[in-house]
Order: C-alpha cells, then sequence, then structure tokens
C-alpha cells in the first residue's frame, strides 16, 4: 500500500514541473 504522504508529494513534483513546459 502506498502512504498517502508519498502521493501528495509525487502530486507537488508533478505540479512544479508544469510550468517548466
Amino acid at each position: 500500500m502506498v502512504p498517502v504522504y508519498f502521493l501528495l508529494f509525487s502530486l507537488k513534483l508533478y505540479n512544479l514541473a508544469i510550468p517548466v513546459w
């Protein structure tokens, strides 16, 4: 089972990656 905080961390990195493109 994947921890919730790991999912939140992944979403944060994904949101930070959007402005780069």
